[in-house]
Formats: C-alpha cells, sequence, structure tokens
C-alpha cells in the first residue's frame, strides 16, 4: 500500500512514498492491522509511515520517532486527483 507524504521540517522539505514494509513496520510497532490504521490515521501513524519512508528513501531523519516528532513542522497526505474511483466505470463496466 503506498501513500505519498510531504513532510516538512525544521531542517528540510521533501516527499516520501511509503512502500509494504512501512506498513508492515507500523502493524509490528502498535501490534495492528492496516486496516485499523487506515480506517483511523492517528498523526503518531502518519509519522511512523512518514519516519519508515523517510529512512528508506535516503533520507536523515533522527533516529528516534519522538525525535523525528519533534523536528516536523508539517505533516500530510498529498493527495493523488488521478488515482483510479472505484465504481461500475472505473472497470470499464
Amino acid at each position: 500500500m503506498e501513500i505519498e507524504i510531504r513532510v516538512t521540517t525544521v531542517d528540510d522539505e521533501y516527499t516520501v512514498t511509503t512502500c509494504l514494509m512501512d506498513w508492515v513496520a507500523l502493524e509490528r510497532a502498535y501490534k495492528t492491522t492496516v486496516t485499523q490504521v487506515v480506517s483511523n490515521l492517528s498523526m503518531e501513524n502518519l509519522s511512523f509511515l512518514a519516519h519508515s519512508a523517510s529512512k528508506a528513501g535516503g533520507h536523515t531523519p533522527p533516529p528516534k520517532l519522538d525525535d523525528f516528532i519533534r523536528s516536523i513542522k508539517e505533516i500530510s497526505i498529498v493527495e493523488n486527483d488521478d488515482a483510479p474511483v472505484a465504481g461500475p466505470t472505473a472497470g470499464g463496466q
């Protein structure tokens, strides 16, 4: 499951894309499931995903999640207007 997250810290601004491993790491750390997280995404969950994706994407966030969260000025999910819409027209029906 991929989502794009825009991160603005005191030192940098960038966008990262999550991958399967980021979501699995979140499930393991919080003993939850993706289904539960997606239906009730918290700022801590979003920050965790951004932290994990930042490390994988070659950025150098602080090693500890709490320090990363302290450095964040703004964080948001990038909306993709080109995403396919579920429904009868999406499948060519």
